[in-house]
């Protein structure tokens, strides 16, 4: 049997082992039919294969069903006969997909220099949605290099009247709460403007 055939094209033999398999009563294998469909849809969506997890699910169904009407005999559950005509489905999903030319080039990946922009401008973006207190913080809190920033900090504190520990509190919280996640959201998104 060629893959991608649908249960439309298999004889009606196949497909009534298949239920018959499933459960004699027909009521119940139309529903042991549809909850092991769904769970191979979801087998090969844990694969990444999108959109064709659908087709994949009905078409390992057809081929177990196909095999059934051969008169193969299965050993194995039948679920677990299914899971492992899958795996091959996958496989050759896989192989068939590296063949496949992509319809447009990829996007060049953005350099170090336009990286660097762009978390400029998403900074500076980010700053600016800044509380005008909150920002005069964060400047001045990151402001300088090694032990003058040290002492600039210090400074700071005893400006603000707080300790040096509640301004590194204060500057954690304005950064982790507000900063990273403006930046986060400004990267994956671009700088607009």
């Amino acid at each position: 049997m060629r893959a991608g055939v649908s249960l439309r094209d298999l004889n009606q033999e196949g497909f009534a082992r298949l239920l018959a398999h499933l459960d004699p009563d027909p009521e119940r294998a139309g529903g042991k039919y549809e909850a092991l469909r769904h769970k191979l849809i979801v087998f090969f969506e844990g694969r990444s294969c999108g959109f064709d997890s659908d087709s994949l699910a009905d078409r390992t169904l057809d081929r177990v069903a196909g095999k059934l009407s051969e008169s193969i005999d299965i050993q194995a559950t039948l679920s677990g006969y299914c899971y492992g005509v899958a795996r091959f489905i996958w496989q050759e999903w896989r192989r068939e997909r590296r063949h496949e030319p992509l319809d447009h080039d990829p996007p060049a990946p953005p350099t170090g220099d336009e990286v660097a922009a762009i978390r400029h401008h998403c900074l500076e973006g980010c700053l600016g949605g800044l509380a005008p207190e909150s920002r005069k913080l964060i400047l001045d809190y990151y402001e300088g290099e090694r032990s003058g920033k040290i002492e600039n900090r210090a400074r700071q504190a005893e400006y603000l009247s707080i300790t040096p520990n509640a301004l590194r509190r204060r500057a954690h919280l304005i950064r982790v709460n507000v900063l990273e996640p403006c930046l986060k959201k400004c990267v994956e998104e671009g700088p607009k403007g």
